[in-house]
């Protein structure tokens, strides 16, 4: 038994999951003895001791329970989809095998000193004293003589965009509606987000039929709990050349606990007018 003996729980997630809601009190109570053997045996999120997978006596004889009443309430578990098996037939919990690999690859990037993404560049730094090099002069031009005229030219569209970027200034809509959330220079969308606001774009972006797929994602983590996280996904989304696939890819990575970082949560807070 080596496994792990402390690990993040969250309590928000455990009521808000609409599969365990669809369970009677025993059967959750059942599929918390279940993660603790799980979370303290190795490998970590599988329900098994030793390397092997528990059967229904096995679950029944460590849970004290019998072995009828622990086969009914595996079925109702397996029914409404709480966990999932593998090619062997062993239960695991999708949530811990997916925390347990992310946790491997943070202790073997800390091993190395880190993100490996954030020291590629590390030997190609520029020296602390780079030698000085004599300036170029430029070639003489023959002096041509200014216009006279003197009314001041009015900057494109283009140089209005760059100007505001770089001032910090909120991102330009184009030609969206005037309901169109607006975002700032990281991405983030400004102002309130609504239901109403969130099945607008989501309809704007994937089509008037969307409504099904925004109910998807407003259950799953983070989303139910952050609609401004999840109008940032479909802003995303329509920044790519084909939305659909692209939002259709976000959700099924959603569903099995990879969301995707929203933009609010990786960027320092701005106060903006």
């Amino acid at each position: 038994m080596s496994g792990t003996i402390w690990t993040k729980f969250f309590w928000s997630d455990w009521q808000a999951d609409p599969a365990l809601r669809l369970c009677s009190y025993s059967a959750r109570g059942l599929w918390m003895d279940m993660l603790c053997i799980a979370a303290s045996h190795d490998p970590i999120g599988y329900v098994s001791v030793a390397g092997r997978g528990l059967l229904e006596t096995d679950i029944a004889r460590m849970t004290g329970g019998s072995e009828s009443e622990v086969r009914a309430l595996l079925s109702e578990l397996e029914q409404n989809g709480v966990f999932s098996r593998d090619r062997k037939g062993t239960i695991y919990s999708r949530r811990m095998v997916s925390d347990a690999k992310k946790s491997a690859l943070a202790q073997k990037n800390g091993k190395s000193g880190g993100n490996p993404s954030l020291s590629k560049d590390r030997n190609n730094l520029a020296p602390d004293n780079p030698p000085i090099k004599p300036p170029i002069k430029p070639p003489l031009k023959p002096h041509k003589p200014e216009a006279t005229s003197q009314k001041p030219v009015a900057p494109s569209n283009s140089e209005e965009t760059i100007v505001s970027s770089a001032l910090g200034a909120d991102m330009p809509v184009g030609d969206k509606p005037a309901w169109w959330p607006k975002r700032d220079r990281y991405g983030r969308v400004l102002g309130d987000v609504t239901d109403k606001l969130l099945y607008q774009v989501g309809r704007a972006v994937l089509g008037e039929s969307a409504g099904g797929q925004i109910s998807k994602l407003k259950q799953c983590h983070p989303y139910r709990q952050d609609w401004r996280a999840a109008v940032e996904l479909l802003l995303r989304a329509d920044d790519t050349a084909e939305p659909r696939a692209w939002f259709a890819k976000a959700l099924r990575k959603a569903e099995i606990d990879e969301p995707f970082v929203p933009m609010h949560e990786v960027y320092p807070k701005e106060t903006h007018p």
